[in-house]
């Protein structure tokens, strides 16, 4: 008996989880502010969440899909601009869809260009692999600075 409660309790445990993952999606998706408001209301944005099958972060996605209203938001709610899921952070989802608008809120948020993958590639090497010229040069530049301020503290 105790067993199929608690499988009957992992179920529906589970659901609920999919099901919140899913909705960011969908919000995001589909750039509804509504939906939007409700789960910064009532979920960390900073939790991690599986879409497609791949462990992400409501902002990582919002950077990948280029959104760039809910990038702004989910910023001004906390979400954390380094945070990595998978060894990839929401800098290196910008630049792999060449949004230059999430770039900049990113980067004002004090977002790192330094990061590595679990390939080794930074957000410079997302922009340039992507055919993303324009980022690739903002990148660049940024990324000369952070250096140089590395070296600064040390």
């Amino acid at each position: 008996m105790k067993q199929i409660f608690l499988g009957i309790f992992i179920c529906l445990l589970s659901a609920q989880v999919g099901f919140s993952q899913n909705e960011w999606k969908e919000t995001i998706d589909g750039n509804y502010a509504s939906a939007f408001s409700k789960l910064v209301a009532s979920q960390s944005v900073n939790k991690p969440i599986v879409i497609d099958n791949h462990t992400t972060t409501p902002l990582i996605y919002a950077c990948k899909k280029g959104n760039v209203d809910f990038v702004k938001k989910l910023i001004e709610k906390g979400a954390r601009v380094n945070q990595r899921a998978e060894r990839f952070t929401p800098a290196m989802a910008a630049a792999e869809s060449g949004c230059i608008e999430c770039m900049n809120l990113l980067l004002a948020a004090g977002a790192s260009l330094l990061t590595k993958s679990a390939t080794s590639k930074t957000p410079f090497d997302y922009a340039v692999e992507n055919g993303h010229d324009d980022l690739a040069k903002l990148i660049l530049a940024k990324e000369t600075r952070q250096k140089e301020d590395v070296k600064t503290q040390n």
